[in-house]
């Protein structure tokens, strides 16, 4: 009786610039930091969006940051009441 060898499962493609924005845009919606880790996120997510899954939500994790940090900034400044 022989068995049947199965090939090996198949690893998604994540780059380290994908990781990268996704790390960014978390760290983007919860830490203001002057807008620098979602605009970071944005471009590197928009570079390997093609290729990541992890990259196209690192992207929109970046997008959701800088808008929080631009509302944020309006209410501290008083803008929106």
């Amino acid at each position: 009786m022989s068995y049947q060898s199965y090939p090996a499962p198949m690893r998604a493609r994540s780059s380290g610039a994908a990781i990268a924005a996704l790390v960014l845009g978390i760290i983007s919606l919860f830490a203001n930091l002057f807008f620098i880790p979602g605009i970071v996120a944005i471009v590197l997510g928009r570079r390997e969006r093609a290729i990541s899954a992890t990259a196209n939500v690192g992207y929109i994790l970046g997008i959701i940051g800088t808008v929080l940090t631009i509302v944020y900034i309006a209410i501290y400044l008083g803008y929106i009441r």
